[in-house]
């Protein structure tokens, strides 16, 4: 069943596939590239989805269940306008029956007791917690069982979010579903169970320890509707699980959140995860048991007890989780008017007075073009908004725009352009496109910087990263998928950029917009370097600078200091040793000295600013770890020695 109903929706799919291909020659839709499924239009759409469902733990060790995960398939239609969306499904489900969970009959000890205790023996005071008597498929007479399968119908509304491409969805649907639900029986004798049971019993002030066993047993343990369990015990069939199972009628309901990508404008494809509730029919399930008790006790004395009990099974409604995926194909645009069957879709649209609106957006001093900016079109009457970006010419497109009174609005990195207009008239004076210039007259740089791994020379994407002047924050963002990243630099002034991501350290890259003229610079370009933190790594923190023979933490080595912290706080469960180095001039016992108390002045600082002692080790190594050839009586330059006179951190832990 499962393979036909897939044939006949993987058949019905392809078919819409061809059939929307010979209406998109006859349609032209009215948007711009950058948003395939227009704001306001309304849109109906078809489609194929399917997905798996996770098991319940609750259903699966539920006896009147016993259902582990499952599948479903089906076909999808619907209709979209603006936020707001209405869909239909039209499918089929499946749930596997969890074997593992009835094959072994196991007999509860405590109910068992309840029933077969003789009062003889007293009262048991021990052993209630034993599931010693086990039966397995060699003893079972019969072993049944089918999975819960059917098809269901359901609708509802949902809502959409976002723009572009990328749409992200919502909704919540119900309706009937049409349902074999499915069963599991099992039974059997047994003229001894394997094992026994100890158990302990007062009777009066004397205390006896027995041993239980079972023989002549009788067991079933079974759960389906009631519907098929009446039609069972009216059945005539040799075997009654022969008898057909009865689709049963029942509601069911289903909550959606789905991603919608769309590779094209009347096709997009979706993954997301649902939460599904399907009421049950009655059901009726449990286990009866029947069979001679037998307690024996040391001295040779023994009891017998016949015993039966039954235990019914508590009713539950089905819940489960789901993950899913699918593609839907999209209709929608306005029918040509032209008699003439031979013409183009931009032919068409100019017919019906649609044009092209092209949009460039310059920078105002430089006159250069302006790439990633935001270009709106507000439609003025219907306060419609339609969106694209300006590639990196500075040009954004909106294909077949409806005749309209329209405002032009671009914004980049969050600073509005100048606006512009485009009246009704504009429409139907001449055959060409539509052109708008907009201009960013803000007077600061912008810089324009990627985050960069230096160890896989990979882009890294959710860097936080910080634009700092001293000991000043100016701005922070993060990282976009690309790496890269935006900053707005005023004139004349140094900054710092700093990286923070958990498992990497980021060099303390310097940008200045000084020597640079507004009037022939728009962009200033930097790479930000990070490194992976792994064991043994080594790292030079920057302008780490101490007064002449002192270890006391200057304003402006705090600074780098500072950054240091966050990197820490960034990343929690790194330990560190800080290690401070002078160069070759002086004595030798006198630099290492020198060195240890710098090193811990600046650990200190760290614990000051809330970072455990735990994590962090100093140690003052003097000139025994030279980065050059600048050792004792060897004539070296100044920048020579400052090489040497550094601070380091080694990632030990």
């Amino acid at each position: 069943m499962t393979k036909n109903l897939y044939n006949f929706i993987l058949c019905l799919f392809l078919g819409l596939v061809v059939s929307n291909s010979s209406y998109a020659q006859e349609t032209a839709p009215a948007t711009n590239e950058e948003s395939p499924v227009s704001t306001s239009s309304l849109k109906p759409y078809v489609g194929f989805s399917g997905g798996y469902l996770f098991k319940n733990k609750s259903i699966l060790e539920s006896p009147m269940w016993h259902l582990k995960d499952g599948m479903f398939l089906e076909l999808n239609g619907g209709i979209k306008k603006g936020y707001f969306g209405w869909d239909v499904s039209l499918g089929y489900l499946n749930l596997k029956r969890d074997v593992s969970q009835f094959e072994t009959f196991t007999i509860n000890t405590q109910r068992l007791l309840d029933h077969a205790t003789p009062p003889e023996i007293g009262e048991v005071t021990s052993g209630f917690d034993q599931n010693n008597f086990s039966f397995g498929p060699g003893s079972h007479q019969l072993n049944e069982h089918k999975p819960f399968q059917g098809f269901y119908l359901m609708t509802g509304p949902s809502l959409w979010l976002g723009e572009g491409k990328f749409k992200a969805n919502i909704g919540i649907e119900a309706g009937l579903g049409m349902s074999q639900v499915g069963y599991y029986y099992v039974s059997g004798n047994a003229n001894s169970a394997e094992g026994s049971v100890d158990i302990t019993t007062t009777n009066g002030p004397n205390t006896d320890t027995y041993t239980l066993e079972l023989h002549d047993v009788s067991y079933r343990n079974a759960a389906m509707s009631k519907k098929y369990a009446d039609q069972l015990s009216s059945s005539t069939l040799v075997n009654p699980f022969d008898e057909k199972q009865p689709y049963e009628l029942h509601f069911m309901g289903r909550a959606s959140a789905n991603l919608e990508y769309f590779v094209h404008p009347s096709v997009s494809i979706h993954a997301g995860a649902n939460f599904w509730y399907i009421k049950s029919p009655e059901m009726t399930g449990g286990e009866e048991v029947s069979g001679l008790a037998t307690f024996n006790h040391d001295s040779g004395r023994n009891f017998k007890q016949e015993f039966k009990y039954t235990q019914d099974y508590e009713h539950k409604d089905l819940t489960f989780l789901s993950a899913n995926a699918g593609v839907k194909i999209w209709f929608g645009g306005g029918k040509s008017t032209s008699s003439g069957g031979g013409g183009s879709t931009a032919d068409k649209s100019q017919e019906q007075g649609q044009k092209a609106v092209v949009v460039n957006i310059v920078d105002e001093l430089t006159k250069t073009p302006i790439g990633e900016a935001v270009v709106q079109l507000k439609n003025k009457k219907t306060n419609e908004i339609m969106k694209a970006t300006t590639k990196d010419n500075g040009v954004a497109m909106f294909h077949n725009t409806n005749v309209a009174d329209y405002e032009v609005y671009g914004d980049v990195y969050g600073i509005a352009t100048t606006e512009d207009k485009i009246n009704e008239k504009d429409f139907k004076e001449g055959s060409g496109d539509l052109y708008r210039t907009l201009y960013y007259k803000d007077a600061r740089f912008i810089l324009k910087g990627v985050a960069l791994n230096t160890d896989t020379r990979a882009l890294e994407a959710n860097v936080k990263v910080n634009l700092e002047r001293g000991n000043q924050k100016i701005a922070h963002t993060i990282t976009k998928q690309d790496g890269s990243f935006q900053f707005l630099l005023n004139a004349n002034t140094d900054y710092e950029v700093q990286g923070l991501k958990d498992g990497l350290y980021s060099n303390i890259e310097d940008v200045s917009t000084k020597g640079l003229e507004r009037s022939q610079t728009l962009y200033v370009k930097l790479h930000l370097g990070l490194s992976n933190v792994e064991v043994g790594k080594s790292f030079v923190i920057k302008n780490i600078l101490y007064d002449f023979d002192d270890d006391a933490i200057r304003a402006d080595a705090s600074i780098e200091l500072d950054r240091l912290v966050a990197f820490l706080n960034e990343n929690p469960n790194i330990r560190i040793e800080l290690s401070s180095h002078t160069d070759s001039r002086g004595n030798n016992n006198y630099n290492l000295n020198l060195s240890q108390r710098r090193a811990k002045s600046a650990v200190n600082y760290l614990i000051s600013k809330g970072i455990s002692s735990s994590r962090l080790e100093a140690k003052g190594y003097g000139e025994t770890r030279l980065t050059n050839r600048c050792a004792d009586d060897v004539s070296c330059s100044e920048a020579e020695h400052q090489a040497n006179r550094r601070t380091e951190i080694q990632i030990i832990e």
